[in-house]
């Protein structure tokens, strides 16, 4: 193999070895969502919008993770200009907004009926808090 790279080195070509394509989706499309959003630059939606931060998009993983575990329907993710990861759930009695920055914790508000849910600094290490996983399950 070494005489046959160095012939082609000096006939001008070299063979490469072949790489397997890297696949195009990972395990689950809500997480692939997430790393598809993780990789948007500075400017992405305008002046003034940053990209997430890389422990932003581990933590949204970690929170999907838990989602998909708790089975609770998966939300609408999405990313805002300041770099948040949101993740959003709506139905016709329905609506939980929940936000996280890559702090450790994560934020949210729901309403259903005439029930309301608020917490602005709940530990991603805890998973999803009880209230919130009942909402979304009922």
């Amino acid at each position: 193999m070494r005489s046959e790279t160095i012939m082609n080195l000096e006939a001008g070509s070299v063979r490469r070895p072949k790489v397997p394509p890297r696949p195009e989706k990972f395990a689950n499309p809500a997480i692939d969502r997430i790393r598809e959003l993780g990789l948007k630059k500075a400017g992405w939606k305008g002046e003034g919008s940053v990209p997430a931060t890389r422990a932003a998009r581990d933590e949204a993983i970690t929170l999907m993770r838990g989602i998909i575990a708790e089975k609770v329907p998966i939300p609408f993710i999405g990313l805002d200009a300041d770099g948040a990861f949101t993740f959003y759930w709506k139905t016709d009695d329905m609506v939980v907004d929940l936000g996280l920055y890559g702090d450790g914790a994560y934020s949210y508000f729901g309403r259903k009926a005439d029930k309301e849910i608020l917490s602005d600094a709940s530990r991603i290490s805890n998973g999803l808090d009880a209230e919130l996983i009942e909402m979304l399950r009922a």
